[in-house]
């Protein structure tokens, strides 16, 4: 979680894409925020291929810098107008990264901000409770001067 430890990694973050020692993974799984990452072992993540995605077009030898949401594809700058012409929804690469980073983050705040609400509600609950046992106790104390003054 990078708090400047020198500890070794024995787990890895899939969703952060980060080791973790057994120090910072206690505090991962308590962090509302990513408690529900899935983290597996070190051993683990070595075993896992590294899958090489192609960024050139298959047709065209063009950087594959598009993608159409009608048809699920990436494309490069030729098929764009020669495929995907009519489709409207035709965005570039970065765009839909970007969106999708921002779409993380929105959750994460999201859950933030739901959990603030939760507080601050538990709070006034706490405040209005605290109010009437103070009431409770001013009448009480009221009561007693009342019987104190009629000795």
């Amino acid at each position: 979680m990078f708090v400047d430890v020198t500890k070794d990694a024995g787990r890895w973050c899939t969703r952060c894409e980060e080791g973790l020692c057994d120090d910072c993974e206690k505090a991962h799984r308590k962090s509302k925020s990513s408690r529900n990452h899935q983290v597996i072992s070190i051993e683990d993540y070595r075993k896992i291929e590294h899958v090489s995605i192609s960024q050139v077009c298959e047709h065209h030898g063009e950087n594959l810098e598009w993608f159409c949401k009608s048809h699920d594809e990436v494309l490069c700058v030729v098929c764009v107008p020669s495929k995907h012409k009519a489709c409207s929804d035709v965005i570039p690469i970065s765009a839909n990264s970007a969106n999708a980073r921002q779409s993380t983050a929105l959750s994460d705040l999201e859950e933030r901000i739901e959990e603030t609400l939760r507080n601050v509600k538990q709070c006034i609950k706490n405040r209005e409770s605290a109010s009437n046992e103070l009431k409770k106790q001013e009448l009480a104390v009221k009561l007693w001067f009342l019987k104190q003054e009629r000795k």
